[in-house]
């Protein structure tokens, strides 16, 4: 069975958490942070599920709190989620990908022109580049 390289952004307000179940077994299960891009590998005939996390925020017996719930979103393949690759042909490709925290982090410095936030932009930028650069020399 083959791997694929896959990507996930979560562009929801949400904690999120992403299964990618096998053939078999749970190949992978990561939490996914609002507006983060997850990159991972699975193999290819897997199905990707994304779950939102709810609950109430405090402890228990101090009004509120309780155990988390879980909400299933969405169900995908992982061809669905399958990245660009040098032998693959057409998938999500990354630039795109990470071009939406790069736009919220240009708006971010735009209102407040801190150096933290210049060299979290700057850094994402340079990815972006990176990668797009990769993809013509490969392709």
């Amino acid at each position: 069975m083959t791997s694929l390289a896959c990507g996930y952004r979560n562009g929801s307000p949400y904690l999120l958490v992403l299964r990618c179940l096998g053939p078999d077994t749970v190949h992978l299960e990561r939490v996914v942070f609002p507006f983060e891009l997850l990159t991972f590998h699975c193999p290819s005939l897997s199905e990707v599920q994304i779950w939102r996390c709810s609950g109430t925020p405090g402890r228990r017996g101090r009004g509120g709190g309780g155990p988390p719930q879980e909400e299933l979103v969405e169900v995908l393949s992982a061809e669905a989620l399958r990245l660009e690759g040098e032998d693959e042909g057409p998938g999500l490709p990354l630039p795109g990908l990470l071009e939406a925290p790069a736009a919220d982090l240009r708006r971010r410095y735009a209102e407040d022109p801190s150096e933290p936030i210049r060299r979290h932009l700057a850094a994402r930028e340079r990815l972006a580049a990176t990668w797009g650069r990769e993809r013509i020399v490969r392709g």
